[in-house]
């Protein structure tokens, strides 16, 4: 007859094994997950819309969209332009682009007729 104590180190090994099972699976899961992750940025990046892990389109850092937006007009002299076709010109939101337009401490106008232009420099 066994001991309580062997039937308690029956127990543990059995739990110990059933561990590691599940650790290997876990190990097996993140890998698979991982591949998943990469075949997924690949596909973003070749249609043009790379996203961070969260899986949303990332972010550009701080100030680039108003540079995109000068480079726009400094290659446009004098006309005046739709927020939305500044906005798909420079591959931004429609919001993105009226929030740096507004912002852009009065580098861009907009005029009575609804269309922003580059402040003339003078």
């Amino acid at each position: 007859m066994a001991s309580p104590q062997d039937a308690l180190r029956v127990a543990v090994k059995t739990m110990r094994d059933a561990l590691t099972e599940l650790e290997d699976r876990r190990t097996e899961i993140e890998t698979q997950a991982e591949q998943l992750r990469a075949s997924i940025r690949a596909l973003e990046k070749q249609i043009g819309q790379e996203s961070p892990e969260g899986g949303q389109k990332s972010r550009r850092p701080r100030g680039q969209n108003l540079y995109a937006i000068q480079q726009f007009f400094a290659d446009r002299p004098g006309k005046g332009f739709t927020v939305s076709v500044i906005a798909e010109a420079v591959a931004i939101s429609p919001s993105s682009a009226q929030a740096a337009l507004k912002g852009s401490g009065g580098l861009f106008l907009q005029g009575e007729d609804g269309l922003w232009r580059a402040k003339e420099a003078g």
